[in-house]
């Protein structure tokens, strides 16, 4: 299961954020289809790169069960593991920009519950910070996200959401569901409002409905449109 379309989502959010920043020229030359030349690594923002983390859905330790929290179930797909495998390969196809892209988790996590995430995430003193989930198998088809109320930048995590909904819907033909605010959520809130930069949760879509663009649908890693920086 590789999900490489799902590459663009990413760098559409850290196109948005470096816009006017050191570097954001290389970066666009580099989503627009250009790439440097000789596949040799774009060079590093003038002082330091900006860093995005990307938290893949569950996989943490679960102190009530005492085992892996794996999310929602279907079909053979399993939340965990595709959110890891797209968080992956967007890290991986990213490593070329001029940002640095860091993971929460990398496996199964036994050592931190969902609870120590936001250490996690602000330890790294993101620029932005997105976490990736999937949608349950009785959810309606479609993609969608969250943006935080309160939070610590309710703007930039608007503005976020809106463009990782409709990339997500557009790239896998699915229906833009639209997004919400974390408080529209079943428990009031999410783990992304105690994250101290502009913070989104995407859902890719339902492990039901949409089963087989999660699992099938494979591209080439497209050009984005860029949403205008207003």
């Amino acid at each position: 299961m590789r999900l490489r379309l799902l590459f663009s989502l990413t760098v559409l959010a850290a196109v948005w954020w470096l816009t006017g920043r050191p570097g954001a020229d290389a970066l666009m030359a580099f989503v627009e289809g250009a790439g440097p030349a000789g596949g040799a690594p774009l060079a590093e923002a003038a002082g330091g790169r900006p860093v995005v983390v990307i938290s893949p859905g569950y996989g943490w330790w679960s102190a009530d069960t005492k085992e892996i929290d794996a999310g929602a179930e279907h079909a053979g797909l399993v939340e965990k593991d595709v959110a890891l495998d797209v968080a992956q390969q967007a890290q991986t196809i990213l490593a070329r920009c001029p940002i640095d892209v860091r993971l929460t988790r990398t496996g199964d996590d036994k050592q931190h519950t969902l609870a120590n995430v936001y250490e996690i995430v602000n330890d790294d003193h993101p620029s932005l910070a997105l976490a990736v989930h999937t949608s349950g198998p009785d959810a309606p088809s479609g993609a969608a996200a969250f943006y935080t109320v309160d939070g610590e930048d309710d703007t930039g995590s608007q503005r976020l959401s809106s463009g990782l909904a409709q990339a997500v819907a557009a790239r896998l033909g699915l229906p833009d569901l639209g997004v919400q605010p974390e408080t529209a959520s079943t428990n009031g809130g999410l783990y992304i409002h105690s994250w101290r930069a502009p913070a989104a949760l995407v859902n890719l879509g339902s492990l039901g409905a949409d089963a087989t663009p999660l699992r099938n649908r494979r591209r080439p890693l497209p050009r984005l449109p860029f949403p205008p920086n207003r």
